[in-house]
């Protein structure tokens, strides 16, 4: 048929669509395209999986483009919700959709053509077969070229017309962005104080506060991710627009869209059954970047059960922790304020042993409203730890319902007459503290998207330097991977600020690092898993023996089953996690076992650092990973060994150890051959084979016994590399040219100025490398 033939045929059937103004019902509308054609009506809801899609403004592409991407690629699938919007052709088309809640910006040219292949009575366009991939799903529109749309309205006055549309509502709201991952050119931003806001949430335990900050700019239903005229709250960050939809997607075409439907649908879309999307697979592939699950696990990262046995005389039960080997001892050290942020589960913030000094407000949430080191004396519960009014009991079993208010308690709790105090041995540094809801973290994708913006708002502006992360999740979806992850977003925004410590949790890995119950190197459990630059993974350990002494430890088990992840693939470092003794209710204490207790150790290592000196933080992970304490028995534990905070902290200097027991450090030293020449490592790994390694590359060389080394070292792209093995020759008989020797101990008054690398045990350099 001719193209002029086809509009008066087009036009002749719009005849049967038009409807005067005083006679228009929307059960017309309903009643012309069919009650059950419309959002999928009459389909089952349980076999549809729930997303909320996200325009992402990384991206090159406006989130117009973007939109268009998400409405192209449903209606390829056979999967596009739809309703009826009422138009009246006397307004410009384009402005009508601009109104619509469906729509941001200006309608692209595609966005008109797929309106019109979703109206052919009220519309026409040439469709030339589009040459594309099967499970391709963008770039055409059901097999078809995009094409300029051809509309047929009347121009009278009061002509109405009923149009099918996406059945999507678009959400409009701000977050903060990196200004160097913007996807767009961006003049730079006029930076101002931040308005900072308390924001209150109801939980199980009473309401708490937690600071927020917010543009102070109204949405608008613009095509533009940058809100202009708002004021930037740090030199690198940027408000933007946040564009959401809440979306249903059927497994199964709709009704609108199958093959065996009646009506014009096998003339209308002959090419569509060759994209039907049973899994989803091609969805995901087009546009899974986008989606975001809804539903997802969510669980904190302690074993509850019977530890009645933990308690052997409360009157001598030590807090936090007895380490006769001095890792986790130091003196509280670094001038520079760390904040550390706490994400978890209610607390009780009225704890009469909380040093309510410690949490951060509103008023000292933005570094512009800081006027002294310290922060506020905000006093939570007036009592303050007075005998008469905390009791102090020691309970047996705490629960789940106790674990925001135990780890919370590992930062702020002060407890009077004890062994050893809370972790953080710092003179100035601050909480913040966000409530989780376990219940929301489960099923609400707003919920996550929320937290996602809230973690990017306290490191960017709230200058929260370390995040505790007890707990993990993981999408109830296969293919985690492809899909959107707010909270890895986040994470990601904030990888020259922060750093996140994270628990290993205790489902989906087997110790040998392979997925419970699967073949493969796979990894669930969320953030854990999360291969970021500023993620660091604890598992929790235990003593083998009974007087704490360390010498045997191993991950934490019960009954002979390990209940804690391991595997030096997939995880960081290992920290104490066995009967771990924090606060409980509002005036007890309590021991619980897990990577959860064992993931404060790393954070408070962590803050540690980041208050001596300022390095980002893949630094100080990386400082974490070398320093700490090698066990050959832990080796396929966790990718370093045991958090040491003494060690990590002697990052001045060059430090050895001998065979003999002598220990010394110094200022520059330098490996070279027997003719004095500088050379490199020799190193014959049990990965790579014999390898050179540059002296200034090498971060830990420690002997296994037997000549076997471990060796931390950083490869030509600066990753950090773990290797075993031997030193080969020429460098087994290789000496190490030592310079300005700053402290010896049990060296019996030596020259150290030569030394044989094969009599170093243990070598850490310093930072000044």
């Amino acid at each position: 048929m001719c193209p002029h033939l086809r509009e008066i045929v087009a036009i002749f059937i719009f005849s049967f669509f038009y409807i005067p103004a005083h006679a228009l019902d929307p059960a017309d509308c309903s009643k012309q395209f069919g009650a059950a054609e419309l959002s999928g009506a009459g389909d089952d809801r349980s076999s549809s999986l729930v997303f909320r899609w996200k325009a992402d403004y990384k991206s090159k592409e406006t989130a117009s483009e973007q939109l268009t991407d998400l409405y192209i690629s449903l209606h390829n699938a056979g999967k596009l919700p739809t309703g009826f919007a009422i138009y009246d052709p006397a307004t410009p088309l384009d402005t009508f959709v601009r109104q619509q809640q469906f729509w941001i910006g200006t309608p692209t040219q595609a966005m008109d053509a797929l309106l019109c292949d979703l109206n052919k009575h009220v519309c026409t366009r040439d469709r030339p077969t589009a040459e594309h991939e099967p499970d391709d799903l963008l770039g055409h529109l059901a097999g078809t070229e995009i094409t300029q749309a051809r509309w047929l309205f009347r121009s009278s006055i009061g002509s109405l017309v009923c149009l099918r549309v996406p059945a999507v509502s678009i959400n409009i709201g701000e977050e903060l962005a990196g200004v160097s991952e913007l996807g767009q050119p961006l003049e730079s931003p006029t930076v101002g104080a931040p308005i900072v806001a308390e924001f209150c949430k109801s939980t199980s335990l009473g309401k708490i506060c937690f600071p927020q900050v917010v543009s102070g700019k109204t949405e608008k239903r613009v095509n533009d991710f940058f809100i202009s005229g708002s004021k930037s709250p740090s030199r690198n960050s940027v408000w933007v627009r946040e564009f959401t939809a809440d979306l249903a997607i059927p497994r199964q075409p709709l009704p609108f869209y199958r093959e065996n439907t009646q009506g014009e649908y096998p003339k209308t879309f002959p090419f569509a059954k060759d994209f039907y999307d049973a899994d989803n697979s091609k969805l995901r592939k087009s546009i899974g970047t986008h989606l975001s699950p809804v539903f997802s696990t969510f669980d904190v990262e302690s074993v509850f059960g019977d530890t009645k046995t933990a308690i052997v005389d409360p009157g001598k039960q030590e807090y936090i922790y007895r380490s006769t080997s001095g890792l986790m001892k130091w003196q509280g050290s670094g001038h520079l304020r760390s904040v550390i942020g706490v994400i978890d589960t209610a607390a009780h913030l009225n704890h009469c042993d909380f040093d309510a000094s410690r949490l951060v407000n509103k008023e000292d949430f933005s570094p512009y409203s800081r006027t002294s080191k310290a922060p506020p004396k905000t006093v939570v519960n007036p009592a303050g730890g007075s005998a008469a009014a905390c009791s102090r009991k020691l309970v047996d079993a705490p629960d789940e319902t106790q674990h925001g208010t135990h780890i919370l308690g590992m930062f702020l709790a002060r407890p009077p007459n004890v062994t050893e105090q809370a972790l953080v041995r710092l003179e100035n540094y601050g909480v913040v503290y966000y409530p989780l809801d376990m219940l929301s973290m489960r099923g609400s994708g707003p919920y996550r998207d929320d937290l996602a913006k809230w973690i990017k708002q306290a490191g960017f502006v709230g200058g929260v330097s370390v995040f505790n992360i007890s707990w993990s999740y993981s999408p109830d979806l296969p293919g985690q991977d492809a899909y959107r992850d707010p909270i890895a977003d986040a994470i990601k925004s904030l990888k020259d600020a922060s750093l996140f410590v994270v628990a290993a949790g205790k489902d989906g890995v087997a110790r040998d690092g392979s997925v419970l119950g699967q073949q493969g190197d796979n990894c669930s459990p969320l953030p854990a898993c999360y291969n970021g630059d500023n993620v660091i993974s604890v598992v929790a350990l235990e003593d083998n023996d009974k007087d704490g002494a360390e010498a045997d430890v191993r991950p934490i088990s019960e009954n002979g089953t390990v209940v804690t992840n391991t595997g030096s693939k997939f995880f960081s470092i290992s920290a104490p996690g066995r009967n771990i003794v924090s606060s409980v209710e509002t005036d007890q204490y309590g021991p619980m076992t897990g990577s959860s207790q064992a993931t404060p150790f790393v954070s408070a290592a962590a803050a540690q650092l980041f208050s001596s000196r300022k390095i980002p933080p893949v630094d100080v992970k990386e400082r974490l990973i070398v320093s700490s304490e090698i066990k050959p028995s832990l080796l396929d534990v966790s990718l370093g060994g045991i958090v040491s905070v003494p060690r990590a902290l002697s990052w001045d200097a060059d430090y050895f150890k001998e065979a003999n027991g002598c220990e010394f450090s110094a200022d520059r030293t330098r490996l070279q051959n027997a003719n004095s020449s500088l050379a490199p490592l020799a190193f014959d790994g049990d990965l790579q084979g014999t390898k050179e390694i540059e002296w200034n590359s090498i971060k830990r060389l420690v002997s296994l016994g037997d000549n076997r080394y471990l060796m931390f070292y950083e490869d030509e792209n600066d990753n950090l590399v773990r290797e075993t093995g031997y030193i080969a020759a020429p460098s087994s008989n290789a000496e190490i040219r030592v310079h300005n020797v700053k402290q010896k101990i049990n060296c019996d008054g030596r020259d150290l100025y030569r030394v044989k690398i094969a009599d170093i045990v243990d070598f850490l350099p310093g930072l000044q490398r």
